[in-house]
């Protein structure tokens, strides 16, 4: 249940605002205080506001003068602190006695006006919010205002500022919903007589006591009230703490001398103490990152700070406000911004609607109280869909002054009485003090050298006339304001992309015509001036925005008189003057006396800080993220030189600190990092003796910043190659079906040659810069003759000379695909001291080029198998998996052989992960395949060959592939499935190919071989293996006219009527079908699972393994992933979502030994062996204990989290902590039907290797509880609704199906990693939206096997469901083996099928 938004704004009208627990972000009397960097807290104002808290007779005033809300805040931030407001205010309904009376109005007004205060940020119920949303208006999002009409509960407004092409861009909504308002928070001291101390007195004494049936915190734990200030904005200290983190982190520090052999471990007495990445000598403009370090919280810039000093100068305030601003614009789209969108947006004051009786005449002049004073946006037209007429007056009560919503007010004449024009004057006034805080920002920005304006007539005609491709819509100006700077240019009607830069060059000016050498002039310095218009119109543009504000008709009329634009006109050529004075007499640099209207933040500056926040984001993501999305760190960071044909992707970045610091996102290994200062490597009484560098050099870390680029300019390609496939196969698909509906997925166009590959001279000046990073010396000549060679046998292997790509988008792919094949080839020899640091730290292959280079050839394979180029693909193949160094494309098999049975380099095996190390096996065998296959259709004697081979024994391609599992099994180096499907090709039994090889995958995690050992020994032809315990069922698939290609089949579903009946239902796919079949008995056909003469009453969802992954992490949060010493290399930031070594798998390195022919196994540093004793320790605890002790154990973890929180503001806004509440007890119901030793072999395959066993668990996890048989009453199912509550309850189970409401799929418990990681391209649709849940402020009871005094046992089952024409996957067999009983697959079969 939630508030509806008026009653939210009605609400909070009558209190004054929200504010958060962490102090970053509040809301105080202008909702957001965060858009406007005007908001300080003056020791006059705190007075002011304590005394009026103070003083019960002045509640209703200060009620009602704060009934509007001035700041502006979106729809989506909006809702969620609605529901955070309703559902705390719920619970003190619930813990309310019965025995009391509501509060009346006054109560319940002065309670909401010294109430604490709520955040704006807590977007907990809304993780799919994006985080620019909150208030930042990107292309389409808009800005939005809310404010009350009155402090009454029964109106509101919405104003919204859009970007459309017109001048009523502002909109005003009336809501009119009627307001129940019953219950609020309480104040933090309420007298003893109120309901509100009974109930916590009542509370805190039940707390006490041993028999406590719930823990709560409602009323122990109050929302604590944190100043705010510009400095602890959220979106200023999640810039600070990584601009900090990397500068200050002797981690992020590189080796001063050129010949250092510290080996990126420096101890402290080497004297190599370091130097940052990023540095003025290395021409790195680090203006915007030193100005954030300043601001940065230095307590604790790993959480948001919770006290910050309010007691400063007006200096440090000024600078605080202007790099407030500063950081606003770093995450709008830009990079242009007009002064009107500014000024509106964060600095202009709002008028109160309220009619009071306080004398406006008392405000004072100078507008000093404009942020405490609320103001209101009455000037646009309503929207007529969304306003009552007959809701047009406010009713009164408490004998309050009547409040007259005037969105209805008749136009005025003209005739503005002494009253009006007063409070226009001391508008106008507020208004010009605002605006001079905008210009003195700007100003000192200005002087900072962190933004500038047009640089040259031609960038101002550039930017001022560019419209987008297709929609004609400006970029910057609006249709209107292009036109009018057209008019002034004294031309027109050109329907080019730029019509002013058309203009500007096609007449000149009377001066250059005249002129003597204007024939020897360029276009750029005999184009017509076109800065003064653009500043002309745009300085219109907001001396009409602010007489609209100022005025009292602006919800009437579209345009403010000439009178109100005239001395709107005046304050801001005021302001701007007195702006440039102030600043001056601070020492700032003198401004133009001509208004700057266009400002970008400046290129140099903007690049390092961007550098420094990208280097931050990878460090975030870990190896587990290596592929960029446009929402992380592996995205294009535009420079100075770069091409503008390049968009620029930086406003849709996530940041980990300010989703943290707005609660979207939640960190539970946040307290693992712990930043290492060179003062604390020097302390005597630091623990920490080692340094440990991601980067050697600044060269590996330069080698670093060029695989990013390269890595983003893959995925974009990708992404939009994929997409057109998709595209094409949808257009094919519906021309079949004869429809003219065609449904196609937004393409973002052509993508551009950012390394201009497609010529000969581009790729000779690619290779030369890769070349020169990569330090692989005078080999420059050697490589680019491999390359081009390389281009030009994709021409010589099509008959008409093309090279068979479909368009350049697959030429730039594989062009860059070649040219890091041949460079990486150059490097791997030479072994540098990079690659082998791979083998010590295998955890931070993301930092090594090397890792990126072969993540890029990984996902250019595909293309170049749908082209038939397995030829180039095989080579590509043997480098990334064996190192192979071949000049020649053609590598045979034989070849292959010899390097798989030599020994390969150890940092080989390291550059991919197993998991995709064994998919790579994989596709060199299929491609192989292929490529005999093509040779054998056009040359008989290759056919004669493979024939005479195959009578004599194995073929080349098996022989490689025993080869292959001979040498990978010993070092487990690829998961066992995908030993398993090379086995496959052998053509013998599993257990006979690996009776004499070690696998310790196999023997660790039990992995067994065949069903019955003695008949797997005795058969000695044909491939046979273990086989999981299959439930076949008859499907019947619903027919269809259209197509059904890559859509999931549809099937008939049935349900008992009257208990013995069965009759058709509603259609289901295969998933639901299962879930059916299970509940209603019919599966398993055996009756396996009927225990005690009960069958089915199975329930569940279909998670795909995501409440076993959040069982896992919830068990294993703090004795296994929360492991880190203070000088380790895994946590390289507070917002891990893991440790980075759970993404390096067990595994063994080949090490040479003295002896020829001699070699030794050594265990790679994953997280398997590094924790080896503490894992066996945990598991053989976990093991051991009975289905009651873990739930315990879960009760405990969760409890444990939800206790070090302070507040319990923090705890609505962990999102992680509170969907574990919400499913306490059914993760617990899971755990304790699973059992100690199966939990203990899940979580041991995981520790083996997550990356890998994170994913294919079965589909479906079902469980049953039932009570125990005795001799008064016989074995009888466990309501689950009564027994758990939660998603089993009748409330969340929709009426005629039993598994509405529980199908659920966490995808987001994936530890630091996404559920499509190893696959290649971007996944669309790929993840279900998580449902909001309901803040929980209550820790739920314990779960106990008891119920009904009678003991309980829970079966848990985990089901792989397969169709008719759909098979095991190798890893989802391994899964199945690892689960034994509790795991099972369920196979549909048709009625024709199963009756052979």
């Amino acid at each position: 249940m939630a508030l509806a938004q008026d009653e939210f704004a009605a609400a909070i009208g009558d209190g004054g605002g929200l504010q958060a627990a962490d102090g970053t972000e509040h809301l105080s009397r202008t909702v957001d205080a965060r858009a406007n960097p005007r908001r300080k807290l003056s020791s006059s104002y705190r007075r002011r506001q304590k005394s009026e808290r103070s003083e019960s007779n002045a509640c209703n005033d200060d009620a009602n003068s704060n009934a509007n809300l001035q700041g502006r805040v979106s729809k989506d931030e909006l809702q969620v602190e609605s529901n955070i407001l309703a559902h705390n205010t719920l619970q003190m309904k619930d813990s309310e006695p019965t025995n009391h009376q509501l509060p009346n109005a006054s109560d319940r007004l002065q309670s909401i006006a010294s109430a604490p205060l709520i955040s704006s940020s807590d977007t907990t119920l809304s993780p799919n919010i994006n985080i620019l949303d909150l208030d930042e208006s990107m292309d389409t999002s808009k800005l939005v205002a809310v404010g009350a009409a009155s402090a009454l509960p029964n109106q509101m407004e919405v104003i919204e500022i859009d970007d459309s092409e017109s001048e009523n861009d502002v909109e005003i909504v009336e809501s009119n919903t009627s307001v129940k308002r019953k219950h609020f928070f309480p104040e933090d001291n309420v007298p003893d007589q109120s309901p509100y101390a009974k109930e916590a007195k009542r509370q805190a004494i039940e707390a006490e006591e041993p028999k406590q049936a719930t823990t709560s915190y409602a009323s122990s734990q109050h929302f604590i009230d944190y100043p705010y200030s510009d400095r602890s904005s959220a979106y200023i200290q999640h810039i600070a703490e990584a601009c900090t983190l990397i500068m200050t982190d002797v981690r992020w520090r590189t080796c001063t001398k050129i010949s250092c052999t510290c080996q990126s471990q420096c101890g402290v007495g080497s004297g190599c103490t370091g130097k940052t990445l990023l540095s003025w000598e290395n021409g790195d403009d680090l203006s915007a990152v030193k100005a954030f370090m300043s601001l940065c919280n230095e307590d604790d810039p790993a959480s948001c700070p919770d006290k910050v000093s309010t007691e400063t100068d007006d200096e440090t305030e000024a600078f605080e406000r202007a790099m407030h601003l500063y950081s606003r614009m770093f995450h709008r789209k830009g990079p242009w911004f007009d002064l009107t969108d500014l000024y509106l947006r964060y600095y202009a004051p709002k008028k109160s609607k309220s009619k009071q009786s306080t004398d406006e005449s008392e405000l004072p002049e100078d507008g000093t109280e404009t942020c405490e004073t609320n103001q209101d946006d009455s000037n646009e037209k309503p929207n007529s869909d969304n306003i009552d007429p007959a809701k047009n007056a406010t009713p009164i009560i408490n004998n309050a002054t009547p409040i007259i919503n005037d969105f209805f007010t008749p136009k005025s004449g003209g005739i503005a009485t002494a009253a009006t024009s007063r409070s226009s004057k001391t508008t106008l006034s507020q208004h010009r003090s605002a605006l001079q805080l905008l210009f003195t920002d700007i100003i000192r920005l200005l002087s900072m050298g962190l933004i500038r304006t047009f640089d040259s007539e031609y960038e101002c005609g550039s930017v001022a006339g560019n419209v987008s491709a297709g929609s004609r819509r400006g970029t910057f100006l609006l249709a209107d304001e292009r036109r009018e700077v057209l008019r002034r240019l004294g031309g027109g009607g050109d329907k080019g992309d730029n019509e002013i830069l058309a203009q500007m060059q096609k007449q000149q000016s009377m001066r250059s015509s005249f002129s003597s050498s204007a024939t020897t002039q360029t276009n750029t310095q005999t184009m017509l001036p076109v800065r003064k218009h653009v500043d002309h119109v745009l300085t219109r543009k907001l001396a009409s925005k602010v007489a609209l504000l100022a005025s009292g008709y602006g919800s009437t009329t579209s345009k403010p008189r000439k009178g109100d634009f005239d001395d709107a006109n005046d304050i801001i050529q005021t302001a701007w003057n007195e702006a440039s004075k102030t600043c001056i007499s601070n020492g700032y640099a003198k401004p133009s006396k001509q208004i700057m209207t266009t400002l970008r933040l400046r290129e140099a500056p903007l690049t390092s800080l961007r550098r420094a926040l990208r280097l931050f984001l990878c460090a975030c993501g870990g190896p587990g993220n290596m592929r960029g999305d446009g929402t992380n760190g592996w995205i294009h960071v535009p420079t100075i030189g770069s091409s503008p044909k390049i968009q620029d992707q930086w406003h849709n970045v996530v940041y980990p600190g300010l989703s943290s610091r707005l609660g979207i996102t939640s960190y539970d290994l946040k307290h693992c990092y712990k930043k290492l200062s060179v003062e604390s490597m020097h302390s005597s009484d630091s623990s920490a003796t080692t340094m440990m560098r991601v980067f050697r050099h600044v060269s590996h870390f330069r080698m670093f910043e060029l695989g990013v680029e390269l890595r983003s300019f893959i995925d974009r390609a990708i992404e939009s190659y994929d997409t057109d496939r998709s595209n094409q196969r949808r257009q094919q698909t519906s021309e079949k079906e004869k429809s003219s509906r065609i449904e196609t997925w937004p393409c973002e166009g052509q993508v551009h040659d950012q390394f201009e590959v497609l010529t000969t001279e581009g790729r000779k000046r690619f290779t030369h810069q890769l070349v020169s990073s990569c330090h692989i010396g005078n080999q420059t000549s050697n490589v680019l003759e491999r390359i081009e060679c390389d281009i030009s046998s994709l021409h010589c292997d099509q008959e008409n000379g093309n090279d068979g790509l479909a368009n350049d988008r697959e030429r730039m792919l594989v062009g860059v695909a070649i040219i890091c094949h041949r460079v990486l080839q150059n490097r791997m020899p030479s072994a540098s001291q990079d690659l082998d640091s791979l083998v010590s730290k295998p955890w931070l292959r993301h930092f090594s080029i090397d890792s990126v280079l072969v993540y890029i050839l990984w996902d250019c394979i595909p293309l170049l198998e749908r082209n038939g180029r397995y030829s180039l693909a095989i080579s590509f193949l043997a480098t990334i998996l064996l190192g192979s160094a071949h000049t020649h494309v053609d590598i045979e098999v034989d070849e292959i052989t010899e390097l798989v049975n030599s020994d390969v380099k150890p940092y080989v095996q390291f550059l991919l992960p197993r998991r995709n190390r064994g998919k790579a096996f994989d596709r060199l065998i299929i491609d192989l395949t292929h490529r005999e296959r093509a040779r054998k259709k056009y040359d008989k004697a290759e056919m004669k060959k493979a024939k005479n081979e195959k009578q004599h024994g194995l073929t080349p391609i098996q022989q490689l592939c025993k080869a292959i599992i001979c040498s990978v099994s010993v070092t487990t180096s690829i998961p066992f499935c995908s030993i398993r499907n090379l086995a496959r090709r052998l053509k013998v039994p599993l257990r006979a190919t690996m009776k004499s090889i070690m696998n310790d995958e196999m023997e660790l995690l039990g992995i067994r071989l065949d069903n019955d050992e003695d008949a797997g020994e005795s058969k000695t032809s044909g491939y046979c293996d273990w086989t999981p315990t299959t439930d076949y069922a008859v499907a019947n698939a619903l027919s269809s006219d259209t197509s059904t290609a890559g859509k999931r089949c549809s099937f008939v579903g049935w349900e008992d009527v009257n208990g013995d009946v069965a009759e058709p239902m509603r259609s289901l796919n295969v998933e639901e079908l299962a879930l059916a079949e299970y509940n209603q008995g019919r599966l398993p056909a055996d009756g396996s699972l009927t225990s005690g003469g009960v069958s089915g009453g199975f329930v569940g969802w279909h998670c795909e393994g995501s409440h076993i992954r959040a069982i896992f992490r919830i068990l294993c949060l703090d004795d296994l992933l929360g492991q880190s010493s203070n000088n380790d290399d895994i946590f390289l930031s507070p917002y891990q979502s893991s440790p980075y070594d759970l993404h390096v798998g067990m595994q063994s390195v080949k090490r040479s030994s003295s002896q020829i022919g001699v070699s030794s196994l050594t265990p790679a540093r994953g997280f398997f062996e590094r924790r080896h004793d503490t894992i066996e320790q945990f598991l053989h605890r976990l093991a051991h204990l009975d289905p009651q002790s873990i739930c315990d154990s879960i009760y405990n973890a969760i409890q444990k989290r939800w206790q070090q929180h302070k507040d319990l503001h923090s705890i609505v806004k962990d999102e992680s902590l509170q969907r574990d509440v919400a499913e306490l007890r059914s993760l617990s119901c899971v755990a304790a039907g699973l059992g100690g030793k199966t939990l203990a072999s899940i979580f041991r395959s995981m520790c083996f290797d997550y990356r890998h066993y994170c994913g294919g668990l079965p589909d479906l996890l079902l469980i049953r509880a039932r009570f125990v048989k005795t001799r008064d009453s016989p074995t009888s199912l466990v309501d689950l609704g009564e027994w758990i509550g939660e998603s089993f309850s009748k409330e969340n189970i929709e009426q005629g199906s039993i598994q509405a409401g529980l199908n659920m799929l966490r995808d987001d418990e994936f530890l630091g990693c996404s559920k499509n990681g190893d696959s290649v391209g971007t996944q669309r649709n790929s993840s279900r939206k998580s449902t909001p849940i309901e803040p929980i402020t209550v820790m739920p009871r314990k779960l106990s096997l008891r119920h009904s005094e009678k003991d309980v046992v829970v079966d848990t089952v985990l089901v792989e469901v397969k169709s008719a024409n759909d098979r095991l996957d190798a890893r989802q067999e391994d899964w199945l083996n690892i689960l034994g009983t509790n795991g099972r697959v369920c196979k549909f079969e048709s009625k024709k099928d199963m009756k052979k």
